[in-house]
């Protein structure tokens, strides 16, 4: 034990065990020093145990301990082996023996420093676990991990959820070139290096981080001096922003309503007021902080406020009429609205209070009672004044409502003296027609050319002037109350037939093309086939004048609407189009879109007119679109009427789908 360099004490306080074993001439413990636990004994061991460590104490995974001391022996060299030790309680330990071989005078073993591996695995588990802590968070945090050396070059740098990792390769980069946007990033690298911690927000490419460094107590090989971590906090800036712009949005609300608010504690103090009910009360809100509510009042109002208080303490809400005194001493009327406030335990901790300026009100209430009392007075003289004026008031009426029947018999009058010239006024012009068709086919017959077209004059203006007398005496029929319905039955291709014979020459005058659409031409139906008729040749009529070398669309159908059978006539051209302003003007009489258009393309301007009222009478209406430059569309709606109340019947059997629809085309001649 002499040329020990350790002793019992200070082997223990290194954490191992020192062992001197002897395998020749004969094995055996020659000394032991310090943990001699590690080997399973409760205190030191004798030299004679060395059997029973060689026996059953120790173990090698690979080969027994006795072979590993022989190995080491013949080898010379020293062996290292991790060996389970199996103590008195039969728990187990892994240790770790470094085997170094000697010989000495015929004797040979070894020098044995036994360490226990069990600190060292927890150490290294916590390790792996802390590794693993980190890897966790960082792989799921927006961050960045780097190191700088003492010039200020990146040792070490790993993105996570920052950025494209594979972006850009910031090992060996200098800090200022790699966030030029970052002014006091020099300064940030000095006082780390100084070993002051960094805790600073900065903004880079448009994002926010924040930056936590401070110097590294380690040596890595790489020369790294600082070592920290960017945290990218762009989502929280701007929860943070959006939480400042909510406060800054509710300040301003708070401090821009039309109301006055008030926070008060229990006991009356005020904790905070409005921009508005300091500006009612004649101060500031920063005043008013600290004070009572008792010293924006009279005596009267303390005593009241007392009570109003109590009420509040009881839990009571409350709304009621009641005067503060502004700083000049006048009353501020207004309406309180008060509520109880609590604390998250459900303790009262004073009112939240609305205040309403009333003041106003006050002074009309007061002006009204005042005008009240003269006002009944005035009413009074007035009720006199009115009597004499409702008797002439009445007498007038009587003149007027004399006048208007006078004028309305006068109209009836007209419109039925027109009615019943219709006989007088047609016949000559029947006569001059006709003779003037007999004069047309002699100048064609004795070869007189050069008459002719003044013949076609007269006969051109003596059937425009019979179409206007015809218009002007139906209108006339009509408001005379003396137009007629005739309920026929008739198939509904005969009308479409005779419009399409008569339309035919209008739409080759002016180059244009018709189509007529009907889909049931068999269908036959029961209605007043005059006015029909009448009603869509003016629309067709209409269309075709107002169209140049362009389509003129008629769609005639009949449809079911809520168990009622319905006709529905489309009349769509692709003409000059009518404006907006002008849609509800068309139909009254005697009225054009423009003075322009009555000149350029004629007309009485009685057609719309007239089939807007025939269509009324049938139970139905006219409805217009248009749009200048696109055209028009006319669309007629009416109820059929039937005196037998029976469903329109087809000369044909009715097919499971709907007849493919006929469509007869006009086009002018090329």
């Amino acid at each position: 034990m002499e040329n020990l360099v350790l002793d019992d004490e200070l082997a223990r306080r290194a954490g191992i065990l020192w062992m001197k074993l002897q395998l020749l001439p004969q094995p055996r413990l020659v000394a032991v020093v310090g943990l001699h636990e590690l080997l399973g004994y409760s205190q030191k061991p004798q030299a004679d145990a060395v059997q029973t460590l060689f026996a059953r104490r120790v173990s090698n995974p690979d080969c027994s301990y006795l072979e590993l001391v022989e190995r080491a022996v013949e080898t010379g060299d020293a062996v290292s082996a991790k060996v389970r030790v199996v103590d008195r309680e039969s728990a187990v330990h892994t240790t770790r023996h470094e085997l170094k071989p000697w010989r000495d005078e015929g004797a040979s073993g070894v020098d044995v420093v036994v360490r226990d591996l069990g600190v060292e695995t927890l150490l290294e588990q916590r390790n792996k676990l802390q590794e693993h802590w980190i890897h966790t968070v960082s792989s799921h945090a927006p961050l960045v991990l780097f190191g700088i050396d003492a010039t200020g070059h990146f040792t070490y740098f790993e993105r996570h959820n920052v950025g494209n990792p594979d972006e850009e390769n910031m090992i060996g980069r200098n800090l200022v070139d790699a966030f030029p946007e970052v002014q006091n990033a020099n300064d940030m690298l000095i006082r780390a290096l100084a070993g002051l911690p960094i805790n600073e927000v900065f903004e880079h490419r448009g994002e926010t981080y924040e930056v936590h460094c401070e110097p590294a107590n380690f040596r890595d090989g790489r020369g790294t001096e600082v070592v920290g971590a960017i945290i990218d906090i762009s989502r929280q800036a701007l929860l943070d922003q959006a939480l400042r712009d909510n406060e800054n949005y509710l300040h301003t609300i708070i401090h821009t309503i039309t109301d006055g608010i008030l926070v008060n504690d229990e006991r009356g103090r005020i904790e905070f007021a409005n921009s508005r009910l300091a500006s009612l009360l004649g101060t500031r809100p920063e005043d008013m902080i600290g004070k009572t509510i008792f010293d924006y009042m009279d005596d009267a109002g303390r005593a009241r406020s007392q009570a109003k208080l109590a009420r509040r303490r009881a839990g009571i809400e409350e709304r009621f009429d009641f005067y503060f005194i502004r700083a000049d001493g006048t009353k501020l009327w207004c309406i309180i609205s008060a509520k109880p406030m609590y604390d998250d335990e459900g303790n009262h901790r004073g009112s939240l209070v609305a205040v309403t300026d009333i003041s106003r009100r006050k002074q009309a209430e007061d002006a009204l009672r005042h005008a009240r009392d003269q006002l009944e007075q005035r009413v009074r003289e007035r009720t006199a004044e009115l009597a004499t004026a409702n008797s002439l008031l009445q007498q007038e009426v009587q003149v007027r409502r004399q006048a208007e029947e006078n004028a309305i018999q006068a109209n009836r009058s007209k419109s039925a003296f027109l009615a019943s010239m219709s006989h007088e006024l047609r016949t000559p012009l029947n006569a001059i027609i006709g003779y003037n068709e007999i004069l047309l086919e002699d100048v064609a017959a004795d070869g007189l050319p050069q008459f002719e077209e003044d013949l076609r004059r007269i006969h051109w203006s003596a059937n425009h002037l019979l179409d206007l007398i015809n218009d002007i005496l139906d209108l006339s029929k009509i408001e005379a109350a003396k137009m007629e319905l005739h309920t026929e039955t008739f198939r509904l291709g005969d009308i479409v037939e005779e419009l399409e014979a008569t339309i035919k020459p209008l739409a080759l005058k002016n180059s244009n093309t018709a189509t007529f659409s009907c889909d049931t031409r068999n269908l036959r139906i029961s209605t007043d086939r005059t006015k029909v008729k009448q009603i869509l040749l003016n629309l067709l009529s209409n269309a075709c004048k107002f169209t140049e070398s362009g389509q003129v669309n008629m769609e005639i159908e009949v449809v079911t609407r809520n168990g009622v059978e319905w006709f529905s006539a489309t009349c769509q051209d692709t003409g000059i189009g009518i404006p907006q302003a002008q849609h509800e003007k068309i139909f009254h009489a005697f009225s054009q879109t423009d003075e322009g258009a009555a000149k350029c393309y004629g007309g009485t301007g009685l057609g719309l007119t007239i089939s807007k009222r025939l269509t009324q009478m049938l139970g139905g209406d006219i409805e217009v679109e248009s749009q200048v430059g696109v055209g028009s569309t006319f669309r007629v709606q009416f109820p059929l009427r039937r005196s037998d109340d029976e469903p329109a019947t087809h000369e044909e059997p009715v097919r499971s789908k709907r007849d493919p629809a006929t469509v007869i085309q006009l086009r002018p001649r090329q």
